[in-house]
């Protein structure tokens, strides 16, 4: 379970990791509004309990654990962002590739999705960041049952793709698709 909040100036987060017969509460608190606190939380339960950590990934790749199974995730997710109006370009599920294959994988699946309307403006500044765009979020099953959701965070990408003058689309990107995983991955 976890909570989250902003207020002018303020983050908060409050994570309750249960176990059996442990019970581990992570709150964290920062002195500037709107900071993702939710994979420091986990790192700190990681620390507690290595279980608790999160998974590794990418040094670019950011990660929310859901509450729900990742064909729900998925869906959650995608019915969102065709609600805001963005376009789903890809859906694909590699747990199911492999099967055909005679293969077993974990549930895994990558929706790929954008707004032309705003990509082409990234890729006006700079056509490299074609290789990113559209966006992509990865939605797998670990081995303990976890659900995970990750997703490169889009200030880095700006950055590696040397983008100027465009911090606040970038900025516009990075709020959309945090709300969007958010609202998918949260039991409400």
């Amino acid at each position: 379970m976890d909570i989250q909040g902003n207020v002018p100036g303020f983050s908060s987060y409050l994570s309750r990791f249960t176990d059996k017969s442990e019970l581990l509460c992570v709150t964290l608190c920062a002195n500037k509004e709107g900071v993702d606190l939710s994979g420091l939380a986990r790192r700190i339960a990681g620390a507690f309990d290595r279980k608790l950590g999160p998974p590794s990934g990418a040094p670019t790749m950011r990660m929310r654990e859901s509450c729900h199974p990742v064909s729900n995730t998925f869906d959650r997710l995608q019915n969102i962002l065709k609600s805001r109006g963005i376009e789903i370009s890809a859906r694909i599920d590699h747990a199911q590739a492999a099967a055909k294959k005679g293969l077993e994988l974990r549930p895994s699946e990558v929706l790929i999705f954008g707004n032309p309307a705003i990509g082409t403006k990234l890729m006006q500044s700079r056509s490299s960041i074609a290789l990113d765009l559209p966006l992509r979020v990865v939605v797998w099953q670990e081995t303990d049952g976890t659900v995970w959701l990750g997703w490169h965070e889009p200030r880095e990408v700006g950055l590696e793709h040397s983008i100027q003058g465009r911090g606040e689309t970038i900025e516009a990107i990075r709020t959309g698709l945090e709300s969007a995983i958010d609202q998918a991955a949260n039991p409400y």
